[in-house]
């Protein structure tokens, strides 16, 4: 026992300092859920891009400058509420979403001056973000919320059906009114290594990779199965997943009500899983819904449907960069470099390519009044 103590405590010392392996960065908290670790500066190699980068964490807990909350005149103020497809954790500051929505909101608009603030954190879902919207955002005076919608787990992120990580969650109450819920980090010792470990954290990465690999060339065969965020792409009549969707649609409603409630504008930004337009992914995703309860369900669609559903019914408006993200597909299949310009290893978290696409549908969004010089947005 004490010699496997000793290969542990040798392994943890290797990766800490022959591996880059990145710090935790996520705090969890009761009030907003979790959010990285507020002051924080560090350098490292982050593990899905590969990149050297800086990560600069203001003491809101968030990525970017942090804006008093009294703004000055003639000021516009954006506010980003997503997940790690938006903080961007394996990019550089000047690559996210942030960044490069606030150069081109400066350089299209020059008679105000704007001020993007990014609220996302990797983990959270859209009851998380409505949580944060109450208890932290909507003291910042802001004229644009934008929900960073990912099609590939927000809806089974939102549910405590389809998903047990700790965050914040809504449920349905008899009444139909939202109630806030708070689910806790596991304790016990496995949280202690999550927590601790750069080791565990290495690992369970790896073990990722390897799993996911094996997938892809189906080497599980009937061992692997659709997992939670998934189910959002399965168009099948069932009793969870009617409760998921019913859930999902009365979080966006409210989130864009109170929104509006406070004097801003909503819109809803959808960011696609690769499925939705990769043939090669497709496929993969296809086969793995053939072993399961969901087989002939799988439809590509059916998040960007119903997302589009609510936001016609809500008139809040939404922004799909699917056929933008489609052409990428085919102009890196046509350099020949075999894999999507818009994701991080073809199939991860947005790149810059793909942030940049976003800022630019955003930016085409909006309109400035110059007699009342408020911001409105083309449904």
């Amino acid at each position: 026992m004490l010699s496997f103590i000793v290969l542990l405590c040798v392994l943890e010392v290797a990766i800490r300092l022959l591996a880059n392996f990145p710090p935790r960065l996520i705090q969890r908290s009761a009030d907003i859920g979790g959010h990285y670790r507020p002051g924080l500066e560090t350098r490292l190699i982050a593990p899905e891009s590969g990149r050297r980068i800086l990560v600069s964490i203001n003491q809101l807990g968030f990525r970017g400058p942090q804006f008093p909350i009294n703004k000055s005149a003639n000021t516009m103020r954006v506010a980003i509420l997503g997940d790690s497809q938006t903080a961007a954790i394996n990019m550089n500051q000047t690559d996210t979403l942030r960044d490069v929505l606030s150069t081109q909101l400066a350089e299209n608009f020059t008679d105000v001056e704007w001020q993007v603030m990014d609220f996302s954190v990797s983990g959270a879902s859209t009851a998380q973000q409505l949580n944060l919207f109450r208890q932290r955002v909507k003291q910042y005076d802001v004229d644009l919320v934008i929900c960073a919608f990912y099609n590939g787990n927000d809806f089974s992120d939102n549910s405590r059906q389809l998903s047990s990580n700790p965050r914040i969650y809504m449920h349905l109450a008899d009444g139909g009114e939202l109630v806030t819920q708070y689910v806790e980090p596991s304790t016990g010792w496995i949280q202690w290594l999550k927590q601790n470990s750069r080791f565990y954290q290495w690992q369970k990465l790896k073990v990722r990779a390897v799993r996911r690999n094996a997938i892809s060339r189906g080497w599980l065969g009937e061992k692997s199965r659709v997992r939670g965020g998934l189910l959002g792409f399965a168009d099948k009549d069932e009793i969870r997943l009617n409760d998921a969707w019913r859930l999902n649609d009365a979080l966006l409603t409210a989130f864009n009500r109170e929104v509006l409630g406070n004097g801003a504008e909503f819109l809803l930004l959808s960011i696609p899983h690769s499925l939705e337009f990769d043939s090669q992914q497709e496929a993969s995703i296809r086969n793995r819904f053939s072993s399961t309860p969901y087989a002939g369900f799988f439809t590509p669609k059916n998040v960007e449907n119903h997302l589009q559903e609510i936001s016609n019914r809500e008139r809040f408006p939404a922004i799909f960069v699917n056929d933008e993200f489609r052409k990428l597909l085919k102009q890196g299949r046509a350099e020949s470099k075999g894999y999507h310009l818009a994701y991080l290893d073809g199939a991860g978290h947005v790149n810059e390519i793909g942030q940049k696409v976003m800022a630019n549908r955003i930016v085409q969004k909006i309109s400035i009044d110059p007699n009342t010089v408020s911001l409105e947005l083309k449904y």
